[in-house]
């Protein structure tokens, strides 16, 4: 699993870049630098993958 993805993590779905990292977890980051990386372990009841994104419509 690598890419953009939709999660959804306590309630909340979000669009978020995931890597998968040794030891089966998964950094979970954002283009914005706003919002800093963090790292979550997959088997948790509150992190669900959705989908992985593969493409975007814009309004012109």
């Amino acid at each position: 699993m690598k890419g953009i993805h939709v999660i959804k993590m306590e309630g909340t779905l979000l669009v978020k870049r995931l890597v998968v990292l040794p030891g089966h977890r998964v950094r979970v980051s954002s283009d914005n630098p706003a919002y800093e990386s963090f790292v979550v372990d997959p088997k948790l009841e509150e992190f669900r993958v959705i989908g992985k994104v593969v493409g975007s419509l814009r309004a012109i």
